[in-house]
C-alpha cells in the first residue's frame, strides 16, 4: 500500500492562481512517482520535479516579493534548503545509487510540511492584508 498520496484541496491555496497551478502540477508530479517504482529508468520523473521545483522556487519568491511577504527571506532559505536536497537526490538518482520510494516520501513530506504549512502562510497573509494585493505572480 502506498502511504505517501496527497492530493489538491482547495486548503491548501495560497490565494493565486499561478502559484496554485505550479502546486497542483508538483502534487501531480508526485503522485504519479509511484507508477514508477518498479522501473525508475522508465521516466525521468524525479529530473522533471526537480526542475519543476526550480521554477516554482523563482516564481514563488518573486510573488512574494511583489506582495511584500514579510517572511520572505525566510522563506527562500527553505527553498534553499529543499532545492539542495533535491539536487542530491537528482545526482544520487542518476549515479543509480537512489530508491525512487525514498524520493517520493521526501517529497511526500515536503508537501505536507512546506506546502500545506509554510506556503500557506501566504495565503493568509493575503486574506489578512488586503492592501497586498497586487495582481497575479507573473
Amino acid at each position: 500500500m502506498d502511504t505517501c498520496q496527497i492530493a489538491w484541496a482547495d486548503s491548501l491555496s495560497v490565494g493565486d492562481g499561478h502559484i496554485d497551478s505550479q502546486h497542483k502540477k508538483l502534487i501531480g508530479l508526485i503522485s504519479s512517482i509511484s507508477e514508477y517504482i518498479p522501473k525508475p529508468k522508465d521516466k525521468d520523473v524525479m529530473g522533471e520535479a526537480v526542475e519543476y521545483a526550480g521554477t516554482h522556487f523563482g516564481d514563488e519568491e518573486a510573488y512574494m516579493a511583489k506582495i511584500g511577504y514579510p517572511a520572505l527571506a525566510a522563506h527562500q532559505t527553505e527553498h534553499k534548503r529543499l532545492a539542495i536536497i533535491l539536487m542530491g537526490y537528482k545526482k544520487d538518482f542518476n549515479e543509480g545509487r537512489i530508491n525512487m520510494f525514498s524520493f517520493k516520501q521526501f517529497m511526500f513530506l515536503w508537501i505536507r510540511d512546506h506546502i500545506m504549512d509554510t506556503d500557506r502562510k501566504i495565503g493568509e497573509f493575503l486574506r489578512e492584508t488586503p492592501e497586498s494585493r497586487y495582481g497575479p505572480a507573473e
